[in-house]
């Protein structure tokens, strides 16, 4: 079982959208993978009630977690999926610590911005764990872009190659059972780091 918390202090940078989109990219590889839903505002389990709603539920479970669960999580107690995904809150230290202390992994989602990269970059030191930003909404091309990348560059921060672009396409994901190609991508990273 490999652990990918996926976290940032910031809010509204995506972790939903790239925690369930990365279990559902895991999930067409043929992975089990369980979501666990350490955010208090249940995005993560409202976006699995959608999809029950819709009539395509998806093909996991997601599961609303405590930090107790999270602590038994790091000792590795109790599953028995190939892939254990945790969404967790903003601003929330001791969940977003404990997430990080079960984790194989840490995905850290930030929009290329100064204020977003700054509290990106809080996050990233605060994991003992090997732990890598990704970009969200971006806009390609953009100058903006670049000078977040010098800034990653600059900073010795890792990153995945691939980013997830500003559109239409990726917002409708929400509640919905589909992916992105660009997340498909990623999840093809993730499993390099994982070794998988």
């Amino acid at each position: 079982m490999k652990v990918v918390t996926v976290a940032c202090d910031k809010g509204g940078t995506g972790k939903t959208t790239s925690a369930m989109c990365l279990a559902i990219s895991l999930s067409k590889l043929g992975k089990s993978v369980v979501v666990f839903d350490a955010d208090n505002t249940g995005g993560a389990t409202t976006w699995e009630a959608c999809t029950k709603d819709d009539g395509k539920p998806l093909p996991f479970q997601v599961v609303p977690v405590n930090r107790p669960k999270l602590d038994r999580l790091a000792k590795r107690k109790g599953e028995e999926e190939d892939f254990v995904i945790i969404d967790t809150p903003p601003s929330d230290t001791a969940i977003i610590n404990s997430a990080i202390e079960a984790a194989d992994l840490v995905i850290i989602p930030t929009q290329p911005s100064r204020a977003d990269t700054f509290l990106a970059g809080d996050t990233y030191r605060s994991s003992d764990k090997p732990s890598y930003i990704l970009l969200t909404r971006v806009k390609a091309r953009t100058k903006l872009l670049k000078e977040t990348l010098k800034e990653l560059q600059d900073a010795e921060f890792m990153y995945f190659p691939t980013y997830i672009s500003e559109s239409e396409s990726v917002k409708r994901l929400y509640g919905g059972n589909e992916t992105s190609p660009q997340y498909d991508k990623v999840c093809q990273e993730m499993l390099k780091l994982l070794d998988e």
